[in-house]
C-alpha cells in the first residue's frame, strides 16, 4: 500500500466471528514499527508527567486524540507517529479497509449491512476516521463496553516494550447483558464471559468490528514495570 505498510487482501485472519475480530501480522514494516514504538514510549512518558485532563480518573487510561490541541502541539517533534497518522488518514487506507471488510458487516445492524453494498465512491463521503495513542498504567483497567454506535468498526495496534508483557491485550467477552448504548459496565463485570484475549505484541494489527455484542475491555494491569506503559494506537471508522 505505500513504503510504510505492508499489507494486502489476503493476509486478513479472523480471530473469532461473533464478534467479529480480525489481525493482520507484519502489519507495518519493522523499521517503521521500531521507529514508531520509540517515539511513542518517549511521549507517554512525557504525558504522564504534564497534564492529567487527558486521563479517565476511573479506569486510569490516558487518551491523546489526533484533534486535541496537545497532540497538535506534540506531533511535529514526533516525525514517526505524524507518518503514521498521516498514512492512517490517506484515502488509500481508508478504502483498504472498508472494501476489505465489507463482506463482514452480516455480523452487524441490517442499516450498516446495506451501507456496505453501495459503491465505495459513495460510503467513503459518509465515513471520518479518528487517531487516538492510548497509555495504560499498573491499576489501570477498562470495563465492559460495546462502543458507540456511530462506529463501523476499530484497529489496535500495540506497542510493547517487554515480550513478557504478552497477555495485557483487548478482551473480548460473551454476554447476555444488552449494551446498545455503550454503558461501561462497571457493576456487572460477573456477568461476562472472556471468550478472546487478543495478545499484546509488537506489529500485530487488531481490528473488530462494532456490534451491540462486541463487548470488550482491558484486565486490570498489575503487572507492568515500573516506568513502562501499556501503549496502542487505535483507529475508529466512523459513520457520520
Amino acid at each position: 500500500m505505500s513504503q510504510f505498510f505492508q499489507i494486502d487482501n489476503n493476509q486478513f485472519t479472523i480471530e473469532i466471528e461473533k464478534p467479529l475480530v480480525f489481525s493482520i501480522k507484519d502489519f507495518l514494516k519493522e523499521d517503521n514499527y521500531e521507529k514508531v514504538n520509540n517515539q511513542i514510549e518517549i511521549l507517554g512518558n512525557i504525558l504522564k508527567k504534564k497534564d492529567l485532563k487527558y486521563l479517565n480518573s476511573k479506569e486510569g487510561k490516558l487518551t491523546l486524540n489526533s484533534k486535541d490541541i496537545l497532540f497538535k502541539e506534540f506531533e511535529n517533534n514526533y516525525i514517526e507517529i505524524k507518518k503514521l497518522k498521516n498514512l492512517v488518514f490517506s484515502e488509500n487506507f481508508k478504502k483498504f479497509f472498508c472494501v476489505n471488510l465489507k463482506k463482514y458487516f452480516y455480523t452487524n445492524n441490517f442499516l450498516k449491512k446495506l451501507f456496505f453494498l453501495l459503491p465505495y465512491s459513495i460510503i467513503k463521503k459518509k465515513i471520518s476516521i479518528n487517531f487516538e495513542i492510548s497509555f495504560m498504567f499498573n491499576g489501570s483497567f477498562l470495563a465492559p463496553h460495546t462502543d458507540s454506535r456511530k462506529k463501523l468498526f476499530t484497529l489496535m495496534l500495540y506497542f510493547p516494550k517487554d515480550q513478557n508483557l504478552s497477555k495485557l491485550g483487548t478482551s473480548f467477552y460473551e454476554s447476555k447483558i444488552s449494551n446498545p448504548l455503550n454503558k461501561h459496565d462497571y457493576d456487572n463485570q460477573k456477568n461476562y464471559s472472556e471468550i478472546l484475549r487478543t495478545d499484546f505484541v509488537k506489529n500485530k494489527l487488531y481490528g473488530f468490528i462494532r456490534s451491540d455484542i462486541s463487548h470488550h475491555g482491558v484486565q486490570k494491569i498489575s503487572n507492568i514495570p515500573d516506568g513502562s506503559l501499556r501503549s496502542s494506537i487505535n483507529v475508529n471508522f466512523i459513520l457520520n
